[in-house]
Order: structure tokens, then C-alpha cells, then sequence
């Protein structure tokens, strides 16, 4: 949490099998100690006493937590204060979205509100959130659209008290009110604070126009690509009017990163991949830090895999328009120009990079002295014996060497172009020991699938980096949630 010394962290608590209630994915939330060495998890399931019911729009009874949880700290006026929001089901099946607000930093949810409504729920789905710590209010952003008719988005805002409680503010359609996509899925929601009391926040959404779900079978269509659009919009009225910035555009975006190891309806969605964008807001700096990861080729045109590309807002260079800081992790430190270590480029990758594949991003921003400093951690095929395209159908032995180290790296806000030493940004390394490789793929006898729509997991704590991501190293019948801290200099 922002301003102290304690890690919160939600997430889809996914079983193998079925629980007592007849359902696989509840939410799960955990907690640190002041240290980070050691967590408390609970979950919707096992704790349900933990979590206030709340009232469901549709009129029948709260039957569970489903997923897609997000937190968000109020800020270090308000340590004790966290809020998660997710999708909730009620007895029937139906979704809603609804935020649940804690004052014990996390242990329990006392209060909570249903923040979708009759015009804006049933299939609910991305719920995310975001802390104006200026005005003590959240921005709750979620979508609802059955994939054929409905296909709508929302965002409402509600204000925190000291106490806990959550008072609802008007809901806002943003329905065709951002470029490339009428409603997009599983869009990132930041913001830059009110410069008082009675201004409006800048509220961003970052998103891509494809790529986050309905993936075709990664049996049969493996190879098969996407074109997708990644946007940055912004809002200073508190959503009521948007400017879109396009970020990127990719159009060959892979749907899968492999081959799925069978045909299996369920088993053939294994190597989906996700166009999802990570964001945060810098305030030291005032940019935006964004990270995503899209097909790429070096300069002589050879496909070398997936890369993160991580952008700033506004450039250095300045502007209002759509100008961004660029620069790109390399797989192969034999092709850094200064001739070995760990580094990143802007353009296209030099020729020798090797394939590899990155995805799985995270950011976050903390501030150090005068300056502030930006996260970056993702997943990293680098070290993999078949890290190569589209892994060749085979036995599960095989197929699960196919596995990614965690890496992260950290730079100041307009690096490469704020004319710091030609070796910057060079903070870069694994946060797993190399060639540890969490797997790609569960084990025939493990359930859960641990890749899911995203994975957000790096903050500020304690003036240090702490990143968390789901793994599932140890081959356990679950998928673990693991952390590390990191701590770069600027």
C-alpha cells in the first residue's frame, strides 16, 4: 500500500475441482505482514464472513464472489483503507459488479455496494478501479455485454469515508465514447489526482481494440493472428467527454503463444494469449507508464517472438498529441549496443536477437528524492530450451519445458531520451532465479489454468518494489501466488 510497509494483494482463487457449492473460481485476497515475509490469504469460499453481502440488482439472493478482483490503496492519508472490487454472482447466475471497502488494510470487507444497476449488469465482466486520493474517491470501471447483442461499458463513481462506507455517485455510459472499440474488454483504468477539493481528477483508460478474449482453439488455429489497436484515452469532466490517443497498433497480434496440448474444448484454450495493457499514473512526473506486448521483428524482418513495449506519456520531447517515450526489452545482451548486459532499445531490435517470448506486464511508480522511478516486470522466455515459435506437438513433459522466468526492470520517467549515460536504462534482471521457469502449462493433474486475462502486480512499499505474480513452479495441484521485492537505483 502506497506509503507503507504492507502488501495487498487480490486475485481469482481458481480450483481444480468443485467446491461445496458446486462452482471453481471464487475471490481471494492476501495480506503481508510489515515486512513482506510472510502472507495471510483467505478467500470468498473458506472466509465468506470476511466479505459484507451485498444487495444484488437483480433482487435475488448474493451467491458468490466470482473474480476478476482489482484493489486499490486510498493512499498514504489512509493506510488502513483498501478497496476491492469484482464480479459477484448472484443465486442465479447473474452478474454484478460490486466494491467492497476494508479498514483493516485487507483482513475484512465490512462494507460494500452493488455499483452496477438495472441498466448495467447481467454479464458483468474486466471490473477494475482506481483512488483520486485528493477528493477520497474511487472510479469503478467495468464492462457487460454478452458478446452478441450487449456490448457496453461503464464507469461510476463513488466516494470512501473515513469509516468505510461507500456512498454511489451517477453511473456514466461510456459506450462509443472512446476511439477503435465501442465497449473494449478489460481496459486499465489511472488517475492523475483533482488539484483540489472542488476540480475533477484526469481519469485515463488504457485498452486494446481485440485480443482479450474469445480466443480461437490453440489446437487447430495456433498460428492464426489479430490485428489490434492499443489506446490511451482521457477524460477531464469525470467521464463525461474522452480524448483517445492511439498508443500502437500491431496487425499481427498472436492469438496464441502455443500450440494447446489437446482438443478438448477446455484444454484447447491453454495458450491463449491476452492484447491486455498495463498502466499507473506518475505524479512526480506527470506521465502515464504503460506496457504491453505485441509481435516483433528485428531490422532485418525476422520474427523474434512477443515483446513488451514500455511508453511514457507525454514524451519527453513534450506535446499534447499522441508522442511517446519507447523502448523495448532485448532477449539477447550479445546485441546490446554497448556490447553485453541486460538492456533495452527503441526501434526495431538489432539483427542476432534471439526468439523469445515476453507478456504477462506489470507497472508501478514510486518516488525517490526529487525524482520518480517506474516498474516494469513480465514474464521472459529467454532461458527456455524450446523457446521458439509455436512449440511442436508433443508430450506433456516437453511442451512444459516451454517456461518464463519473472523479470523486472526499473527506469526514470523519459528515459532513454532525458540524455542520461548511453547505458540507460540498464536496470534490468530476472526476480526468479534464472532458468527456474514458471511453467506455460499445468501438469495433466493440476486444474487450474495459472495464465489467465491478466496479471497486475508490482507496487510501491516501503520505498521499495515489491512485484506478485501467480506460479506454479512446485507442480502443486493450485497455483501459487508469489512475490519478490526489487530495488533498483534511479
Amino acid at each position: 500500500m502506497p506509503g507503507g510497509n504492507v502488501v495487498f494483494a487480490s486475485y481469482n482463487s481458481s480450483f481444480g475441482v468443485e467446491l461445496g457449492d458446486g462452482k471453481k473460481t471464487h475471490c481471494g485476497w492476501s495480506k503481508s505482514n510489515t515486512s513482506q515475509t510472510s502472507f495471510v490469504s483467505r478467500d470468498s469460499f473458506y472466509n465468506p464472513s470476511l466479505l459484507n453481502v451485498p444487495v444484488m440488482t437483480s433482487g435475488m439472493p448474493y451467491g458468490r464472489c466470482r473474480g476478476d478482483t482489482w484493489a486499490a490503496a486510498m493512499g498514504p492519508q489512509r493506510l488502513s483503507q483498501v478497496l476491492m472490487v469484482a464480479v459477484a454472482e448472484d443465486s442465479a447466475g447473474v452478474r454484478d459488479a460490486v466494491l467492497w471497502s476494508s479498514i483493516d488494510g485487507g483482513t475484512s470487507f465490512p462494507f460494500s455496494k452493488t455499483v452496477s444497476d438495472t441498466t448495467s449488469f447481467g454479464n458483468v465482466d474486466g471490473t477494475k478501479v482506481a483512488v483520486d486520493t485528493k477528493n477520497n474517491t474511487a472510479y469503478v470501471w467495468w464492462k457487460n455485454g454478452d458478446g452478441q447483442m450487449i456490448n457496453d461499458h461503464y464507469m461510476r463513481k463513488v466516494t470512501i469515508a473515513a469509516s468505510g462506507a461507500i456512498t454511489l455517485g451517477a453511473i456514466k455510459k461510456l459506450t462509443n465514447k472512446v476511439t477503435g472499440a465501442a465497449a473494449p474488454w478489460h481496459a486499465t483504468i489511472s488517475i492523475k489526482h483533482a488539484a483540489s477539493t472542488t476540480a475533477f481528477p484526469r481519469i485515463f483508460l488504457a485498452y486494446p481494440t481485440a485480443g482479450m478474449g474469445g480466443n480461437l482453439s490453440c489446437f487447430t488455429t495456433y498460428t492464426d493472428t489479430i490485428n489490434v489497436n492499443w489506446y490511451l484515452a482521457y477524460s477531464d469532466d469525470d467521464g463525461t467527454s474522452w480524448t483517445s490517443l492511439l498508443v500502437d497498433n500491431d496487425p499481427t497480434f498472436p492469438r496464441c503463444q502455443f500450440q494447446s496440448p489437446s482438443s478438448d474444448p477446455y484444454l484447447a484454450l491453454l495458450g491463449g494469449n491476452r492484447s491486455y495493457i498495463s498502466s499507473t499514473f506518475d505524479t512526480k512526473s506527470g506521465r502515464v507508464l504503460l506496457a504491453y506486448q505485441r509481435h516483433e521483428d528485428d531490422e532485418n524482418g525476422s520474427y523474434v517472438g512477443t515483446r513488451i513495449r514500455v511508453k511514457h506519456w507525454p514524451s519527453e520531447d513534450g506535446g499534447t498529441g499522441a508522442n511517446f517515450d519507447t523502448w523495448v526489452p532485448v532477449c539477447n545482451p550479445a546485441v546490446c549496443p554497448q556490447g553485453g548486459g541486460n538492456c533495452l532499445v527503441e526501434g526495431r531490435l538489432p539483427a542476432g536477437e534471439t526468439y523469445c517470448t515476453q507478456y504477462g506486464q506489470s507497472v508501478g511508480v514510486r518516488t525517490v528524492g526529487s525524482v520518480s522511478q517506474n516498474a516494469v516486470v513480465w514474464h521472459d522466455t529467454r532461458d527456455t530450451p524450446l523457446s521458439n515459435p509455436h512449440p511442436s506437438v508433443g508430450d506433456a513433459v516437453s511442451r512444459n519445458k516451454v517456461k518464463s522466468d519473472v523479470w523486472g526492470l526499473s527506469v526514470r520517467p523519459g528515459e532513454p531520451k532525458d540524455g542520461c549515460n548511453p547505458n540507460c536504462p540498464n536496470s534490468m534482471s530476472a526476480l526468479t532465479g534464472l532458468g527456474s521457469g514458471v511453467p506455460w502449462l499445468p501438469t495433466g493433474a493440476n486444474g487450474n489454468i495459472w495464465w489467465g486475462d491478466y496479471e497486475q502486480g508490482v507496487a510501491d512499499v516501503g520505498g521499495k518494489f515489491f512485484s506478485v505474480w501467480a506460479d506454479n513452479r512446485d507442480q502443486a495441484t493450485t497455483t501459487r501466488l508469489k512475490g519478490a521485492q526489487f530495488d533498483y537505483g534511479p
